[in-house]
């Protein structure tokens, strides 16, 4: 299912170009292009997220028999972690928005693994509760900045296309 939903992407990408009116900008899947890597940098990122906000209320209730209120609290975690770390890194420019903008998914691939080893090991409220917070923090870092990124470096003539692309192509990753 996985590979007949990516090759129908790909073929509603590839009927995107040759549209009058297209969705998104000129090549956006492209590794070689700013935009293409700010494009699957969201998918990924935004993925990862989406993986951990469904599978991690099914593992605390059905492997660990957790109370649906400390799970709704795990999400609350992230989603608030994920707003603080977006204010936090807001004005940032140069330097320290790339470091911030790096720190996003290493915060998820460390959350992840968190997530994976205390599903096989166990750890408690407290550890899941760190790693909730540090998913949303990986998600505040990179989500504005990388779509700011984005639109900055669209082609000429493409900014407004790209611009409303953005959510498109979140989507595109909290499905997959």
């Amino acid at each position: 299912l996985v590979v007949a939903c990516g090759l129908i992407c790909w073929y509603a990408f590839a009927r995107d170009t040759k549209a009058a009116n297209r969705i998104f900008p000129s090549n956006p899947l492209s590794l070689s292009r700013p935009v293409g890597l700010g494009y699957w940098s969201l998918i990924l990122v935004i993925g990862a997220y989406a993986a951990i906000s469904i599978y991690l209320p099914l593992v605390l209730t059905v492997l660990h028999g957790v109370k649906p209120l400390y799970v709704g609290a795990m999400n609350a975690l992230m989603s608030t972690s994920w707003s603080i770390s977006a204010a936090l890194i807001a004005g940032l420019h140069g330097g320290a928005e790339r470091t911030a903008m790096a720190a996003g998914p290493i915060c998820l691939l460390i959350a992840c693994a968190g997530f994976a080893a205390e599903t096989h090991f166990g750890g408690g409220l407290v550890a899941i509760g760190a790693l909730a917070v540090l998913a949303g923090f990986g998600i505040g870092f990179i989500n504005v900045h990388m779509q700011a990124k984005c639109m900055a470096a669209a082609e000429p003539g493409e900014e407004s296309i790209t611009a409303s692309s953005l959510s498109t192509v979140r989507s595109l990753g909290q499905a997959f």
